[in-house]
């Protein structure tokens, strides 16, 4: 058919280079699936086909230099994966998978709010779906691996680096496996296998490894072993060079406090003149995370729900009550310590937290909330609202005018005004691989 040459004459001209070429042609099959997914909008497979073309869009759009058409193309294969995965379990994992690269694409254009949204809603999806690509032996399947591996480094750049730290390490972990340990004389020393079947490109593992390693780095001389295990693992995977979001957020106007974690920045928010009602009630609601070993419960659940405990908690999660709560004292502490001018930096971190305890209640409550957009509408609140704006502010005055506009967006969002973005129309498992292309 006329479009199946189309997706292989795209991705000749995606090897030669000549992305732009590429985007045209990949635009152009995505047009006619579109009007073939038209005629039967409720046929999965028709479903899938049109949500993995659109998926590598975005990434040939992403490599030609238009990161806004690449988030327009992944909100489209969200909105088709949404739609499967209510009927479809296994469409979960494309669905976090989007997520994590829109979260990515965001980050390198600054905007951090919204970026740690995506990256929220894709860790919920892996945790409340059941994947049955799970491993026997409790370790993540790779495509899960991946998503810990994107959204570890979005997290590490813009959010909390506890849970950067339990997302990249968790990655780890999932994508080597075995090979950490090789049989004698298997592998050339400090070189892993990366070529056994199933096995990710090396990029997602080299990206896991040196957010881990940073981080780790900036903790200390009682980390400094390992970071320098895990850089070395990093360095000798063949990965090309790329730098993380991480690395180049440590470069920017507000670089992050690695070393900082939440309950560190409650003890400041303290310090600084925050109501130590609210942080003793903040503290003993935190679940503390242990990223050397698998505990039991949330402490290798890389997300902010994950963190939040409460008397009457559901097997999978706290109650959208527990992590409204938190989210409310969090938000107060922030507009504290903002308002003193004590502490920027700790207020903007108190907020974001609860920036994504807003974001995504339903998703972490409710594994059928998954289908439910990344950053749907939310009730209006001039509270909330002011205090984005008093954020967005501080940081526009630091020099750093993505992240201000992007939280900008946010508090127009909550006066009530349209939503972050309009739903585009649909420009579209069995695409091009395109994605997988890219170094991570």
């Amino acid at each position: 058919m006329r479009f199946a040459e189309l997706l292989l004459d795209a991705r000749r001209a995606g090897r030669a280079g000549d992305m732009r070429r590429a985007a045209e042609l990949q635009s152009r099959a995505v047009l006619l699936i579109a009007g073939v997914h038209a005629e039967s909008p409720a046929d999965p497979q028709r479903t899938w086909m049109l949500g993995g073309v659109q998926y590598d869009l975005a990434a040939l759009r992403y490599r030609a230099g238009d990161p806004g058409a690449a988030v327009r193309a992944l909100d489209a294969s969200e909105q088709l994966y949404a739609v499967l995965v209510r009927r479809t379990p296994a469409a979960a994992g494309p669905l976090a998978d989007v997520r994590a690269r829109r979260a990515v694409v965001r980050a390198t254009q600054g905007h951090g709010a919204s970026a740690l949204v995506d990256a929220q809603a894709a860790l919920l999806g892996l945790r409340a779906a059941s994947d049955p690509l799970g491993r026997p032996d409790g370790r993540d399947d790779p495509g899960s691996a991946r998503v810990l591996a994107l959204c570890g480094d979005v997290l590490a750049a813009f959010g909390d680096p506890d849970l950067a730290l339990v997302a990249s390490e968790r990655a780890v972990r999932a994508l080597l496996g075995p090979a950490v340990a090789p049989p004698a004389g298997a592998h050339p020393a400090g070189t892993f296998p990366t070529d056994r079947p199933g096995s990710p490109h090396p990029g997602y593992l080299a990206r896991a490894c040196r957010v881990a390693a940073v981080i780790r780095q900036a903790r200390g001389p009682g980390q400094a072993d390992r970071a320098r295990r895990l850089a070395a693992a990093a360095a000798h995977l063949g990965a090309p060079p790329t730098s993380t979001l991480l690395e180049q957020r440590i470069s920017s106007p507000l670089p992050p406090d690695l070393a900082l974690g939440l309950r560190g920045a409650l003890r400041v928010a303290e310090r600084r003149g925050g109501d130590p009602g609210t942080t003793s009630s903040l503290l003993q609601a935190l679940a503390a995370p242990d990223t050397d070993g698998a505990p039991p419960g949330w402490s290798t659940d890389p997300t902010w729900h994950g963190r939040i405990t409460a008397a009457r908690a559901r097997p999978n999660g706290p109650t959208p009550a527990a992590a409204g709560a938190c989210a409310t004292m969090l938000g107060r502490l922030a507009g504290d310590i903002l308002s003193a001018s004590a502490d920027p930096l700790v207020g903007l971190r108190l907020m974001l937290e609860a920036h994504c305890l807003r974001a995504a209640p339903a998703a972490a409550a409710c594994p059928a909330a998954l289908g439910e957009r990344a950053d749907r509408a939310q009730a209006a609140d001039p509270a909330w609202a002011g205090l984005l704006d008093a954020a967005s502010r501080r940081i526009a005055a630091v020099g750093d005018p993505s992240f201000a506009l992007d939280l900008a967006s946010w508090a127009e969002r909550a006066r009530g005004g349209p939503a972050h973005r309009p739903v585009v129309a649909l420009d579209p498992q069995g695409a091009t691989g395109t994605w997988q292309a890219l170094p991570c």
